[in-house]
């Protein structure tokens, strides 16, 4: 079941897309199932995921649930942010391909599971860094290695 499908019948409600604040929504969609680094071509586009969604207060705003935070946590079904590899235009209705990433990775499920845990392993953090992840999560994650080395 899709992320989207999941979500409404959990809340009970239809869930329009952008709901989530994402910039694009796709129907087949199940972020558990997708790995830093994995590409999805929609025409000339190329995305390439980068890290889970993860909930913050303005979320919970958004959704109106003082408890949406865990809600969503405890879901397992955050989404995904990609970096654009290639620009284009994308219109509904586009087919979309995965291209999956060969090299050493981390599913998007232990990527999201691994930001709760204030004690990462020394090896927890390697397989992090060493996966195309997200710009800001690189320097929170060097900075937790840093302190790792110096404790």
């Amino acid at each position: 079941m899709t992320d989207y499908e999941w979500w409404s019948r959990e809340l009970g409600k239809e869930i329009p897309p952008g709901t989530f604040g994402e910039n694009l929504t796709i129907s087949e969609l199940e972020s558990a199932q997708f790995y830093v680094g994995d590409a999805l071509h929609i025409g000339d586009v190329i995305l390439q995921v980068t890290a889970p969604r993860i909930p913050c207060g303005t979320f919970a705003a958004r959704m109106d649930d003082p408890q949406w935070i865990q809600r969503f946590r405890h879901a397992e079904r955050p989404g995904l942010y990609c970096r654009v590899i290639r620009e284009g235009i994308v219109k509904a209705g586009d087919s979309v391909t995965l291209e999956r990433y060969t090299n050493e990775t981390i599913s998007i499920p232990d990527m999201f599971r691994d930001y709760y845990d204030q004690n990462k392993s020394e090896e927890t953090l390697h397989r992090h860094l060493n996966a195309p992840i997200a710009i800001r999560v690189r320097r929170d994650l060097e900075e937790e290695s840093q302190k790792l080395l110096t404790q």
